[in-house]
């Protein structure tokens, strides 16, 4: 899929630019569609990553407890 391909390429490109070790995949909706051919595209390309447990939450306090629980 084209909107995969260049999403990874995006990816890749950030990576480099930035340096760190892995992505964080988070899922946009609550279905998680095209986040398993995100994850299967990654992986193709050795691109390090972990997925969130759930969605992304509003607000600063709930962010920093998902991150806690997300990266540890």
């Amino acid at each position: 899929m084209i909107a995969v391909d260049e999403a990874v390429a995006k990816i890749q490109s950030l990576l480099q630019l930035t340096g760190p070790e892995r992505v964080i995949l988070v899922p946009a909706t609550g279905s998680r569609s095209g986040f398993e051919m995100i994850s299967d595209a990654l992986a193709e390309k050795n691109i390090a990553f972990i997925e969130a447990p759930e969605t992304l939450p509003l607000g600063e306090p709930k962010y920093r407890e998902w991150a806690q629980h997300t990266i540890s």
